[in-house]
């Protein structure tokens, strides 16, 4: 069984919640045997807030959940986790992808500037930006853009530029937690935090070629 969820077009501006301030999606049956779509086109999160997970976007899933977002925008939303995106993720064949989206001055007061990922299965985070789209001025305590605690198994694959993006503590720009990394055909640069300016990995397996730091 596949619930799909679509949506194009739409402006979420100056929300306000607990979690996730624009959308919010859990799945409370353990091990569900439905397969969710989440998938948003041409859609601006602007200026939404919550006080702990996902400034816009909260994904809580025990089901196999797939998640699109196409040529949008997020700017200067705000979260304890997960300026922009806050996801747990516990079924196998749960992606995150990210295509063409503009993620500018975002902030998490702890983990993940834009993204936090929380993956127990093999779940893969994906950005793929042309290099016209900007990741930029996002900060964290960890991750300034994005931060990922998973297992060897699964991880982040990332292309795009990302420029002046900040961490207080660990990765300027991505921060891995036991999980890997594919960084390829980017450009990273003016990134800064105490640890690895633009990178922090621990643990894993990583796959960095052909970028500009």
């Amino acid at each position: 069984q596949t619930s799909i969820i679509t949506m194009s077009m739409d402006n979420f501006i100056q929300n306000q919640a607990l979690n996730g301030g624009a959308f919010y999606y859990q799945d409370t049956i353990l091990n569900s045997p439905i397969h969710v779509s989440l998938n948003f086109t041409n859609t601006t999160f602007n200026q939404n807030q919550v006080r702990d997970g996902g400034g816009s976007i909260c994904i809580l899933g025990n089901s196999m959940i797939e998640t699109n977002l196409v040529n949008s925008r997020m700017n200067q939303n705000q979260a304890n986790n997960g300026g922009v995106i806050y996801a747990i993720l516990t079924q196998n064949n749960s992606p995150i992808r990210l295509t063409n989206v503009t993620m500018t001055e975002n902030q998490a007061q702890e983990n993940g500037g834009c993204i936090y990922v929380q993956s127990t299965s093999n779940s893969t985070l994906t950005i793929q930006n042309n290099r016209n789209t900007p990741v930029t001025n996002n900060s964290a305590l960890n991750g300034g853009v994005i931060y990922y605690l998973g297992n060897a198994n699964n991880g982040v694959r990332a292309e795009g530029t990302f420029t002046h993006n900040e961490a207080t503590n660990h990765g300027g720009v991505i921060d891995i937690e036991n999980s890997s990394l594919t960084l390829s055909d980017s450009t990273l640069s003016e990134n800064k935090a105490t640890d690895g300016g633009a990178l922090y990995l621990s643990g894993g397996n990583h796959q960095i070629t052909d970028n500009t730091f």
